[in-house]
């Protein structure tokens, strides 16, 4: 039995737009304050039994993870437009 799928809504579409939007805000936020030794980051990296070189790492991955979740939106929607969809 085939089923159709629905695309969704003008309105989930911006809402789910405006939310990848905001957390990939937040994780360049969070990764640029440990990236630039922020004074709480690394007073809060200090009671870790790890060295600072861990806030490096950590920063690094939130970096990564907002380019990420913004290329994956952006590759999504050009598929979509040259699928037509």
């Amino acid at each position: 039995m085939a089923t159709a799928t629905t695309a969704p809504s003008r309105n989930m579409t911006i809402l789910l737009w405006v939310l990848r939007v905001l957390m990939a805000a937040l994780f360049l936020f969070a990764g640029f304050a440990k990236l630039t030794s922020q004074q709480r980051m690394v007073e809060s990296f200090a009671l870790l039994p790890v060295g600072q070189w861990f806030r490096y790492v950590v920063g690094s991955l939130e970096v990564v993870g907002a380019i990420l979740v913004a290329l994956i939106y952006l590759q999504r929607q050009t598929v979509r437009e040259r699928l037509g969809i």
